[in-house]
């Protein structure tokens, strides 16, 4: 309790790494939160400015 309320962030580090090597929920979750943007998508249309028209729309 001591390391996660005033230890030092490589205490932290070595903490979580220790429980993530021993926890299966501890590792689902931060796997969970690692990747969790690199699934949200975002469509942008493409906008193609040669179209081969002479007036503009």
């Amino acid at each position: 309790m001591q390391i996660v309320e005033g230890g030092t962030s490589t205490e932290r580090a070595e903490l979580s790494k220790y429980f993530f090597t021993i926890s299966g929920i501890y590792k689902r979750a931060i796997i969970h939160y690692a990747t969790f943007l690199s699934y949200a998508w975002i469509v942008v249309p493409y906008l193609k400015h040669d179209t081969g028209r002479t007036k503009p729309v």
